[in-house]
């Protein structure tokens, strides 16, 4: 024999509730994840990091560039600095 009982929770009013408000369910995850994106992007534009690039010089046992440059030592030196601020020994 089957009494109800006062506290007992129906799973189709749950179902019917969600269903209900489905439309915000929906929007917060949506919006979270743009809120994710938009802040590694903006904090991915703001992040210094140095950039390191490896060069494979083509042609340097001839002691030039690729198309016939000779190799000199100002040629390797970044424009605007060097590297510790004292000469570079060349031999």
């Amino acid at each position: 024999m089957y009494v109800p009982y006062q506290d007992e929770i129906s799973l189709n009013d749950i179902v019917v509730k969600l269903r209900k408000r489905r439309g915000i369910l929906l929007a917060l995850p949506v919006l979270s994840l743009l809120a994710a994106i938009a802040f590694l992007i903006f904090s991915a534009v703001r992040t210094e990091q140095p950039t390191i690039y490896f060069v494979r010089l083509q042609g340097i046992d001839k002691s030039m560039y690729p198309n016939g440059t000779p190799f000199t030592p100002p040629g390797f030196i970044a424009p605007g600095g060097s590297r510790s601020g004292g000469e570079i020994p060349w031999d």
